[in-house]
């Protein structure tokens, strides 16, 4: 799985949208991955 993280605390992440495709969203990531 592939992130760019752009802030500490915003992250890109792949996310299904209704239509079935795979779309980019933000999402809050507060946890910190080394």
């Amino acid at each position: 799985m592939l992130e760019v993280r752009y802030f500490p605390s915003l992250r890109w992440r792949t996310c299904e949208t209704q239509q079935g495709y795979r779309g980019q969203c933000w999402s809050f990531a507060l946890e910190e991955t080394v």
